[in-house]
């Protein structure tokens, strides 16, 4: 598992998604009620663009830890990338509220509910015309 934990951020490192998620997954395998080693797959996926999988290993990892405040942080930034604003601006809230000093939870959320008010706003105007 020491090697893996290595070689697995390396790949990604190294662009080389395929690799780096099959390590990861290993990582997995031999640690399958670890909530960090669902976190690192899930990061991988997102990394290499997967954002639906790492969507779904982040809650894995929420599952096994709900006090991880990364999983949640993470799982807000794959919710952003989907256009997922109401989730993400929950999951950062959360991370935020387990771990104050979250710097992606603490710049994520003054700008999403900003972006959630322009879009209330833009949705108000369109539907007065």
């Amino acid at each position: 598992k020491d090697v893996l934990n290595i070689v697995a951020p390396y790949y990604l490192k190294e662009k080389n998604c395929s690799k780096a998620i099959r390590y990861y997954q290993r990582i997995v395998d031999l640690e399958p009620k670890n909530a960090d080693s669902y976190a690192g797959l899930g990061y991988a996926h997102a990394t290499c663009g997967n954002t639906d999988m790492a969507i779904n290993h982040y809650k894995t990892a929420l599952k096994l830890d709900a006090e991880n405040d990364d999983a949640y942080a993470n799982l807000g930034e794959a919710y952003e990338k989907k256009g997922m604003y109401p989730e993400a601006l929950d999951a950062y809230t959360k991370a935020y509220r387990l771990n104050p000093d979250s710097a992606k939870a603490a710049q994520r959320i003054p700008r999403l509910n900003i972006k959630l008010i322009q879009e209330k706003a833009q949705k108000k105007s369109g539907s007065e015309k």
